[in-house]
């Protein structure tokens, strides 16, 4: 069932500005559907907003969302990252791990990312001094997900609404080579308990497979290319599923 439109959003400004592109391309969406709108500097203005509930919504970084659905006793989603319904469009094995133990291996060329966001940013290993810097700061019981590096010629962020493929937009490679409409659709409609509003990344191979990147939440995404209207709608989607 569709939730009520927002009355009201909060989005996180600089100054006198949206903080960055995806605060931007909110803006506009949700200005043109004829939400209130109003700005919000950092955490701390978050427990300043009395009125946040299932009407009035927050658009921000991960942790500004995590911030305000605590402050509204509402747990934290868990990481979307490899549902266990996409994993048969891998195409690699995926690896839980501690960190710990990844810092003991010697073979370079492997993708690390944490389990848990916002803890660092997912990088190549190469084995080498940087390497262990950028990693010393994070416990031996960190967990991360490791994967084989595949070598795409493009990746694409697809945007699902309520089941839905709204669109599927290119960030990097070769624009021209297209990721298969029926692997996506097939995706969709694969996972049963998908949330309202999430974004599929998907990459094409030499061999022309579409294979699984990641999944994100639809409550913050980057947009690479959405109608403003249609990201307002998935963030306002989300924000009510997380609330209600």
């Amino acid at each position: 069932m569709r939730g009520m439109t927002l009355a009201k959003v909060y989005i996180r400004y600089k100054e006198n500005l949206p903080e960055s592109e995806m605060m931007f391309s909110a803006l506009a969406g949700f200005e043109a559907r004829g939400t209130e709108v109003a700005p919000f500097y950092g955490f701390g203005d978050i427990e300043e907003l009395e009125d946040l509930g299932p009407e009035v919504g927050i658009v921000g970084y991960i942790g500004d969302v995590w911030r305000a659905l605590r402050k509204l006793g509402k747990p934290k989603p868990s990481p979307l990252d490899y549902p266990d319904a996409l994993r048969y469009m891998l195409g690699r094995d995926i690896e839980r791990a501690k960190l710990g133990d990844v810092r003991n291996r010697t073979n370079p060329g492997i993708f690390v990312k944490p389990v848990n966001h916002k803890v660092f940013t997912g990088f190549v290993m190469t084995g080498s001094f940087e390497d262990s810097i950028r990693l010393a700061p994070y416990p031996p019981d960190e967990e991360v997900w490791l994967s084989p590096v595949v070598d795409f010629l493009s990746e694409y962020r697809c945007y699902v609404l309520r089941g839905e493929v709204l669109a599927a937009h290119f960030y990097k490679g070769d624009w021209s080579t297209a990721p298969s409409r029926k692997a996506v659709e097939g995706a969709v409609a694969a996972w049963e308990d998908q949330p309202v509003a999430w974004t599929l990344d998907v990459g094409v191979t030499s061999k022309g497979e579409t294979l699984l990147i990641e999944v994100n939440d639809g409550y913050s995404m980057g947009n690479y290319g959405l109608l403003s209207t249609s990201y307002a709608q998935m963030l306002e989607a989300r924000w009510e599923e997380l609330v209600k």
